[in-house]
């Protein structure tokens, strides 16, 4: 992200945090959309439940049983050796 960083000085070093949050607005954004009838919590919940979303940080699906959101194949757990990302074993 050097480019981002020269150009956005005073916002370095970047960082990851961001995109959780755009993540969460345009899921909530995309469940909206698929709100059958008045946005309830039940209705906003129930729409959230059937949608699925790509975001920045993986693909986001609720179940009845799952409201952690993101899939299981968008985990990913990594490490940091030598000063670059390693996935953990």
């Amino acid at each position: 992200m050097p480019g981002f960083e020269k150009g956005y000085p005073k916002d370095a070093p970047a960082s990851i945090f961001g995109t959780w949050g755009y993540d969460g607005v345009a899921f909530l954004k995309a469940a909206l959309a698929n709100v059958k009838g008045p946005a309830t919590p039940a209705s906003l919940r129930d729409a959230m439940e059937r949608t699925t979303f790509v975001g920045v940080s993986g693909t986001f699906r609720f179940s009845p049983s799952q409201h952690y959101g993101l899939a299981e194949e968008s985990v990913l757990m990594s490490q940091i050796s030598d000063g670059r990302f390693h996935i953990a074993k």
